[in-house]
């Protein structure tokens, strides 16, 4: 049996007890006797395999949202505007800015980290579109 965190939070804050583990431990107890507790489900080791893999996509993708930041910051502080974009359109466009002297090294650089993000990226959208079709829908009551 596992016990609704929030809930048993709620009831034992109303109990109004020494906040102490063997106070918690006599309210979770006492919730338990007197059946006033909702009951949840534990989530599977899978569940939480698959939750840590868009976790750690949606990083991925913030990194690669930041480099497009830092690699605008810096266009810009050479007085290039790259403009709005992330795909093809958005890297012709830096590529237009490898030519100017200081910019164009510091550039290739991050764009090269950038490529790499975009690779690892792309894994993790395969494994979890594979993940997605093994799964069965789960039934709603």
């Amino acid at each position: 049996m596992c016990i609704d965190a929030r809930q048993a939070h709620q009831n034992l804050k109303a109990m109004k007890a020494n906040k102490t583990d063997p106070h918690d431990a006599a309210g979770l107890a006492q919730l338990a006797r007197t059946g006033f507790y909702k009951e949840v489900q534990v989530k599977s080791s899978a569940a939480h395999g698959v939750r840590s893999v868009i976790t750690a996509r949606s990083h991925l993708v913030e990194a690669r949202v930041r480099l497009d930041h830092i690699i605008r910051g810096l266009c810009a502080t050479f007085g290039y505007r790259p403009g709005a974009g992330q795909g093809k359109a958005f890297l012709e466009r830096i590529m237009q800015a490898a030519h100017i002297p200081g910019l164009g090294e510091a550039i290739a650089f991050l764009l090269s980290v950038r490529a790499e993000l975009m690779e690892q990226i792309k894994e993790m959208d395969r494994r979890l579109r594979v993940i997605a079709v093994s799964r069965k829908p789960v039934k709603s009551s």
